[in-house]
């Protein structure tokens, strides 16, 4: 199951699974909870239907994991994406933690990577300075979407797989924090490789690290164009658009490692990719779809021999 703050995907088929989230303050500022409660509702269904509640309210999981820096990290170290800490135990990869001083400075980080006992990897650089004698904690808050829904083929056709909502509370700000969520077949895809990056721009591998990170570029890519996807009405968990999408992805990602670079022929190279990627986004709506582009239908995961259209709006013709 993947899952972010506001949207969550829950896969098809797979049982009970964890749902989390970062609990924030009234200023939209991640923050560390005591108590949490969650609750699941189908926005398919009535309020004053007893079908809708699908979890009623109840406790969710905090994680309580903590450790202190032992030397100083973050921004100007040799490895800005290190924390040496005391322990490790506890960490997951993937998740979510608050790195935090005393004086209030923190910032939100995923761990990449563990080692025995001595330091954390960051996916990404740590924009402050952090003290030996910060703290590292769980942050993330946990619930389960349950199998009855996640597993039901009856519920996914019957309305594409959700919307559901999922409401937070904390004792941060006790007001109820919606997210959505989808029972979806297959998870988001980020389309790429950094081979595919490496391939049309080789000298991203040899800047990488020092100010944006290849696996960050493409990552961010990837939510670009499935949000531009989204605004031309298509459907990008089913949707293939064959090479003209993996292009414009990998363009997108090359835009945003090059641009940022100084010089004069960085700025002109990062123009012309990013033209390049708008490019293959343009031949993906206007006019004729791409041949081999596939529409699947969500509810049965179906499509049509050959190219789906018509194009703008990607239904079906018979």
């Amino acid at each position: 199951m993947t899952t972010g703050v506001g949207h969550h995907q829950v896969i098809h088929g797979q049982g009970d699974q964890t749902i989390r989230t970062v609990p924030v303050n009234a200023h939209g500022r991640p923050t560390a909870v005591t108590s949490a409660t969650y609750r699941i509702v189908d926005l398919r269904v009535s309020e004053d239907d007893p079908e809708r509640e699908v979890v009623s309210s109840t406790n969710a999981t905090i994680d309580n994991t903590s450790t202190t820096t032992t030397a100083l990290c973050g921004l100007g170290t040799a490895n800005e994406r290190k924390i040496p800490v005391t322990a490790t135990a506890g960490f997951v990869q993937g998740r979510r933690y608050l790195l935090d001083q005393e004086d209030g400075i923190r910032e939100l980080v995923v761990i990449e990577a563990l080692s025995t006992n001595s330091y954390v990897m960051v996916r990404d650089a740590i924009s402050r300075k952090f003290p030996a004698n910060s703290t590292l904690r769980g942050i993330e808050v946990s619930g389960i979407f349950p199998a009855l829904e996640a597993d039901d083929e009856e519920e996914i056709e019957r309305g594409e797989g959700g919307p559901y909502a999922v409401d937070w509370s904390w004792d941060v700000d006790p007001s109820p924090r919606r997210e959505m969520a989808w029972v979806v077949r297959h998870p988001d895809s980020l389309l790429i490789t950094t081979e595919d990056l490496f391939a049309l721009e080789p000298s991203i591998s040899s800047t990488s690290g020092k100010r944006l990170k290849p696996e960050t570029a493409i990552r961010q890519a990837a939510t670009e164009i499935r949000a531009w996807c989204q605004a031309h009405q298509i459907d990008p968990d089913n949707f293939d658009g064959g090479t003209m999408l993996k292009l414009a992805v990998t363009y997108r990602a090359a835009w945003h490692c090059v641009r940022q670079q100084d010089g004069d022929a960085n700025r002109e190279r990062a123009q012309e990719l990013k033209d390049e990627s708008q490019k293959y986004l343009d031949s993906i709506t206007i006019g004729q779809p791409p041949l081999k582009s596939v529409k699947t239908n969500p509810s049965t995961d179906t499509a049509p021999g050959g190219t789906s259209k018509p194009y703008h709006h990607w239904q079906v013709l018979s």
